[in-house]
């Protein structure tokens, strides 16, 4: 997963599902302009910004981005034990690779 995939999946998540950015933001508590640089390509966000994101998405759109950002099976076959380790499991992937990148 890149930083870009992360973009563009979760445009087309928004759009797919009619969310609207402003409240999105708003629900996961980050400011507007920050998601909206982020989803233009001017800005990154932070690990703990983009987790909010994703927890505040509603659960068919956090399943639907998950699964195309990290290319997973569909989560519908998961007990709810199995996706939260999952989920944790690729935080921790995503925190290693945003920390390796950091100078």
């Amino acid at each position: 997963m890149d930083i870009d995939t992360a973009r563009v999946e979760l445009r087309k998540v928004l759009y797919n599902h009619g969310i609207q950015m402003n409240r999105l933001a708003t629900t996961a508590g980050i400011h507007e302009n920050s998601l909206y640089r982020f989803l233009g390509g001017t800005q990154d966000i932070s690990l703990d910004k983009w987790l909010r994101i994703i927890e505040h998405l509603p659960p068919n759109a956090r399943e639907e981005y998950l699964v195309s950002v990290f290319r997973l099976p569909r989560l519908k076959s998961m007990s709810i034990e199995a996706k939260k380790q999952l989920f944790v499991k690729l935080a921790s992937d995503f925190a290693d690779v945003a920390n390796s990148l950091k100078v």
